[in-house]
């Protein structure tokens, strides 16, 4: 947007433009607009599509990812000063970006949302990540959604896999071609045979919550500051 938060401090003019902007780039080419996509719609009482990308470079888009979480971390602007990756993915991540590294600690799903109510831009938001099979992935991992306007990432930031990655054989019937599509949500080396798998869905659980807890976070802190020293606590803005 034309108007997007930007900090000129994080970045030199060769980072900015020799790195990050190429970034940016593909991220916006192929998430924001589908390039590569088909779209797959499923019968109407599973309530969700499937978009398949197919010739999608999947260290770029994991590269994005991080570079996104990396700027919000390191950055002072008060929209975002209080998002911290912490200083080992600060430093990991900014080496990658440095020395072309391969972000495998980096892996999203990504969700294309479809109501009015998902047309802003989020900040990212810390969010445990629950196991979908515990007889594959025993743990809750660290992860964070990252919202931009009608697209939801969810996003694993950690050395262990994405809980909530799917792999798919899509048949024939549903696709259309002479043979299995196959496809899949997970960004990692280990998928790589396997083409991007995004969902399409009307809305996205949990959202509102996320909304609240990015209000209380961001617009509460300096009311809860000032009524403390006043001798009082403030209520949540929404209930």
């Amino acid at each position: 947007m034309p108007s997007a938060l930007y900090d000129y401090d994080i970045l030199c003019h060769e980072c900015e433009h020799g790195t990050m902007q190429p970034l940016d780039d593909y991220g916006i080419k192929v998430i924001r607009d589908k390039k590569g996509a088909s779209r797959i719609p499923l019968p109407v009482e599973a309530s969700i599509n499937f978009l398949v990308f197919e010739g999608i470079d999947k260290r770029k888009i994991r590269a994005f990812i991080a570079s996104v979480f990396w700027r919000c971390s390191v950055s002072k602007q008060p929209e975002v000063r209080d998002i911290s990756i912490g200083p080992v993915y600060e430093d990991r991540i900014r080496d990658d970006l440095l020395h072309g590294g391969e972000f495998n600690y980096v892996d999203a799903v990504l969700f294309y949302l479809t109501h009015a109510l998902h047309g802003a831009f989020i900040l990212p938001t810390r969010k445990r990540l629950r196991p979908l099979d515990t007889s594959r992935d025993s743990q809750m991992i660290n992860g964070w959604i990252l919202q931009f306007p009608s697209i939801s990432i969810t996003v694993s930031l950690d050395k262990r896999p994405h809980p909530h990655r799917m792999f798919l054989k899509l048949a024939p019937d549903l696709t259309g071609r002479a043979e299995s599509l196959p496809a899949s949500t997970c960004l990692q080396p280990d998928a790589q045979e396997y083409n991007l798998l995004a969902l399409e869905t009307e809305t996205q659980e949990n959202h509102m919550e996320h909304i609240i807890e990015a209000i209380q976070r961001h617009e509460m802190k300096p009311l809860n500051k000032a009524l403390k020293r006043a001798g009082h606590k403030a209520s949540p803005p929404l209930g």
